[in-house]
């Protein structure tokens, strides 16, 4: 039995060195605060803001 080799079209590494570039040039001139705020602001409304809110982690002050 032969088996099939698929290449690989998705590069995962690239995909994540991008989002923290993204992330990085949005947060690189906020003071300390200014980033507990943003990032906040992106789990609130994000994929994962229905879970956050259930576990009440936007009530944390850090």
């Amino acid at each position: 039995m032969k088996m099939e080799i698929n290449e690989q079209t998705f590069d995962c590494i690239a995909l994540k060195r991008k989002a923290q570039m993204e992330i990085y040039e949005t947060i690189k001139n906020l003071s300390p605060d200014e980033e507990i705020a943003y990032f906040r602001r992106r789990a609130k409304n994000g994929p994962y803001a229905e879970l956050w809110e259930k576990l009440g982690w936007q009530k944390v002050r850090m």
